[in-house]
């Protein structure tokens, strides 16, 4: 069953890795060593399958693994025993150093509190803790620093500590822009959870293991509340742990006989609770689907324009927001080595920034395509000698139906047939997702 679980969890990131391909410049630094990777590093093995990667490539996606790894080795005992082994609380404070020093620092702040509810519960001594602490930190530093100093080349860079002393220690993490004190709580963890917050507020006030579980995830927000800078993706790593808190919840909802009034209003609520999740699911891919113009220009691009059908050398610029929002190196079909595509021909993709409409467009510059963010105007390219080939849409607003046959008609439709396809219509009947054109493919003549 918990295979059977884990492929599910899997598939499910796998589908929306198909559905939405492309990726963001948050994502850009991991996804083209990735890239750097498979083109330099594994060239030996270019016959076999290589194993596909899924999910985003931000550094919080590559920490969460061993923060749910250090979950699992936490939790995984006997179904009476109220507290971990001492060797599995080690073990899962081991894994959390290793995933602080080498990937997110702001993991520390998720350990601090753990440790401490190690030693209140009396899991772990405090001189096992201290030991655990030093070798797993000193072996870790160790590791980041030899690694990162050989591929940055400098000497003795240690990049989370670095990112931490910059952030935290000069406070430089506001130049990116600040949020209020109670921002995680208020609006990042409730978009998250979405309707696994209350669930899991049930499970928490239900369960005094759940209590437990959920106060080293609750102190970890407190502590990383006090910076300035707050994004999302700082507290992913509290998401698994509060789905245990909901599914106690949702069990809390289900567990009563359904031949009651009452029970049958429990089951409708917790019912009620998971087709929200879906249904906010299915519109959040929908949205993301139409965020990426940048893959969606170099799809274009390379149907427009391949060595077949075009022979002659092609240089072409590629803007800052398409670089932003998809043209990652795993688009750039036929820059070498190419890859999944073989193919001799080189072609030169160029994201220099800071170069004016009229530095692209100039009788000397060396480009032969264009794809910008801004739509020339007429005059300027029959002066210069361009042309429009095709414009980009993406992702631009939302508009609500909110009418009452709007609502009448997906409601009927979800009766005749309660699928996933007729949900997606549904949603579609009521939230219109509105597309603008956002880039233009621009050729020389």
């Amino acid at each position: 069953m918990e295979i059977a679980l884990d492929g599910v969890i899997l598939a499910t990131a796998w589908l929306h890795v198909s559905l939405a391909p492309y990726t963001k410049v948050e994502e850009s630094f991991n996804l083209h060593a990735t890239h750097d990777l498979l083109m330099y590093g594994v060239k030996d093995l270019e016959r076999f399958h290589l194993p596909f990667w899924m999910g985003r490539t931000i550094p919080n996606m590559f920490a969460l693994f061993f923060v749910n790894l250090s979950t699992y080795v936490l939790l995984s005992r006997a179904p009476n025993s109220r507290k971990p082994a001492p060797h599995r609380t080690a073990a899962s404070i081991a894994i959390l150093t290793f995933a602080a020093a080498v990937f997110r620092g702001e993991i520390a702040l998720y350990l601090a509190p753990l440790c401490l509810q190690a030693l209140f519960t009396r899991s772990i001594s405090f001189g096992q803790l201290l030991k655990t602490g030093v070798v797993s930190g000193i072996l870790s530093a160790i590791l980041t620093i030899t690694v990162d100093s050989y591929f940055w080349n400098q000497k003795f860079l240690w990049p989370e500590f670095a990112g931490l002393f910059f952030n935290v220690v000069e406070g430089k993490s506001v130049e990116w822009g600040t949020s209020p004190p109670l921002t995680y709580f208020t609006s990042f963890l409730p978009k998250l959870l979405l309707s696994s917050l209350p669930l899991s507020l049930l499970g928490f006030s239900f369960n005094r293991a759940i209590r437990g579980l959920l106060l080293p995830s609750f102190l970890f927000i407190v502590l990383i509340s006090f910076l300035g800078h707050k994004e999302w993706r700082f507290i992913i790593y509290v998401v698994p742990v509060f789905n245990i808190a909901a599914a106690r919840g949702l069990h809390a909802l289900f567990s009563p006989r359904k031949e009651s009034s009452f029970g049958r209003i429990r089951f409708a609520l917790g019912a009620s609770f998971i087709a929200l999740n879906i249904a906010f699911t299915v519109f959040s891919t929908a949205v993301s689907i139409a965020n990426y113009p940048g893959g969606e220009a170099m799809r274009q691009f390379h149907a427009l324009y391949n060595p077949l059908t075009h022979t002659s050398p092609v240089h072409v610029h590629i803007s800052n927001l398409a670089a932003q929002s998809g043209a990652s190196l795993f688009t750039q079909l036929y820059s070498q080595p190419t890859w999944p595509i073989k193919s001799n021909v080189n072609w030169i993709y160029n994201k220099t920034e800071s170069l004016t409409l009229n530095d692209l467009t100039a009788p000397n510059s060396p480009f032969t395509h264009l794809i910008l963010e801004e739509r020339p105007t007429a005059k300027l390219l029959d002066k210069r000698g361009w042309k429009v080939v095709s414009a980009v849409e993406a992702f631009e607003g939302i508009k609500l139906s909110l009418n009452p046959a709007s609502i009448k008609t997906a409601g009927r439709r979800l009766v005749k047939d309660p699928s996933s396809k007729s949900m997606l219509s549904a949603v579609r009947g009521i939230i219109d997702i509105r597309r603008g054109e956002k880039l233009w493919i621009v050729e020389r003549l």
